[in-house]
């Protein structure tokens, strides 16, 4: 009779691996969207910039086109129909950020999806969770920089910047009534900065001008065009 042989249980099956409480709530997988129309301006150190603002396709049975097994095809359809990109989590080009879901566990055996931009201490029996904002903002770059999402569209960043106008236009009534008011019209100034930075980040590149090339003067007929001699390697020292 042959022997069977059992496999080791891994650290994910151990029944004393680390879960969270009862109280944190079951929580779905899901995919990032990036989307034409989604998008929000951050303000930095170095500057202002256009990020894309993603959005979530909830991965639960019965919602959204999602079917039963929890395969994604109509949900998917229904998607690209609104315009949406669906950011896979296997994309070669988002490199570190591959698989950007992980799950956990509470002690009911229900599982919490959370992306890996988020950690999770208990704490007393109290569930602290922390996003890294850095590392979130470092990997929307990264979506623009690889191509995994287009650069806002001009026309759309001037759409979106409607309300910094009206918000200006407010600004410089209120400037024009209260002239000697130095913080307003500070206000208006940053205003209009924020504004046309908003709208130059978004503005597409110039096309560099071709240099026109000369034709060199033919030579007379009968005589050997000249040709510029090569410069005199340096004397050794």
């Amino acid at each position: 009779m042959s022997s069977i042989i059992g496999t080791r249980i891994r650290g994910e099956e151990r029944a004393d691996r680390p879960r969270l409480p009862s109280s944190e709530p079951a929580r779905p997988s899901f995919l990032y969207m990036s989307h034409p129309f989604a998008w929000y301006w951050h303000e930095g150190e170095g500057g202002g910039e256009w990020l894309p603002r993603l959005l979530r396709m909830v991965i639960q049975p019965g919602v959204n086109g999602v079917r039963r097994d929890g395969s994604t095809g109509p949900a998917r359809t229904m998607a690209a129909e609104r315009g949406s990109t669906v950011i896979e989590y296997s994309d070669p080009r988002l490199g570190r950020w591959a698989d950007y879901v992980q799950v956990f566990e509470n002690t009911n055996g229900h599982k919490i999806h959370k992306s890996i931009f988020d950690s999770v201490r208990v704490i007393a029996g109290r569930v602290r969770w922390k996003h890294d904002r850095d590392d979130y903002m470092t990997f929307l770059r990264h979506l623009l920089a690889s191509g995994i999402v287009d650069p806002i569209d001009p026309d759309v960043a001037h759409e979106l910047a409607e309300r910094e106008r009206s918000t200006l236009a407010r600004l410089e009534q209120r400037e024009a009534r209260n002239p000697a008011d130095r913080n307003l019209a500070a206000q208006a100034e940053a205003q209009r900065q924020r504004l046309a930075a908003m709208l130059s980040a978004a503005a597409p590149p110039k096309p560099k001008r071709r240099k026109r090339r000369t034709k060199a003067p033919a030579a007379p007929a009968g005589d050997f065009a000249t040709v510029p001699a090569p410069p005199e390697p340096a004397a050794d020292v």
